[in-house]
């Protein structure tokens, strides 16, 4: 597993803190607000959370401030519009023994959702 350590001053570390603790809003259009959708029915909700709405579960990664991340899956991909998009479609193809299910989403759906996660700053 590839670790990424940031050092900074306490007052950046504080500040940083500060900005993990807003409640992100990606419902730009309606396409991020399918993808809400989507990630509420589908099951995401049940492993991962995003502050600010019902997903409060612990199981994966919190995904609330997604989109600022740089890296996706413990640093083995660039978080990107493609790289999501692959995990999405098939999570055990990506990386296997990944206790992400795949979900069997449509490309749409997909789509949908990469939208509503790529909001999430």
């Amino acid at each position: 597993m590839r670790i990424k350590v940031v050092a900074e001053s306490q007052d950046d570390f504080n500040k940083w803190i500060k900005s993990q603790e807003e409640i992100t809003s990606s419902l730009k259009d309606s396409m991020a607000f399918k993808g809400s959708e989507i990630f509420q029915t589908k099951t995401c909700a049940d492993c991962h959370s995003i502050s600010g709405t019902p997903a409060n579960a612990s199981v994966g990664p919190n995904l609330t401030h997604f989109a600022s991340r740089q890296t996706i899956l413990s640093g083995m991909m660039k978080n990107n519009d493609q790289n999501l998009k692959r995990w999405l479609t098939d999570p055990q193809k990506i990386k296997q023994g990944a206790h992400m299910p795949n979900f069997i989403l449509t490309k749409k759906e997909v789509n949908e959702l990469a939208e509503y996660l790529e909001g999430l700053k």
